[in-house]
């Protein structure tokens, strides 16, 4: 455990990809739940990798939770019209 927190940028970008890869082609992008979630891991990676948050566990949840939420709200639209 103590290999995901010291390198949790890192850690972050592949849970984030690997979420990203099970929604796409096991799941056939058939929800969107993963999808979300994958985005927010990768954006939160991308914050800690620029450093402008300190890296740990508190803030990547936080900062997972918000960016998830972010990202939902302003592909919801658009990813839903696809769906149809």
């Amino acid at each position: 455990m103590d290999i995901f927190t010291q390198n949790m940028a890192e850690s972050l970008l592949v849970l984030g990809l690997v979420l990203l890869v099970i929604e796409v082609i096991v799941l056939g992008f058939s929800t969107f739940f993963l999808f979300f979630l994958g985005l927010g891991c990768i954006a939160t990676s991308l914050v800690f990798f620029l450093n402008l948050m300190d890296a740990n566990i508190t803030n990547a949840l936080i900062c997972v939770a918000l960016a998830t939420l972010v990202g939902s709200l302003l592909l919801w639209p658009s990813l839903k019209r696809m769906q149809n």
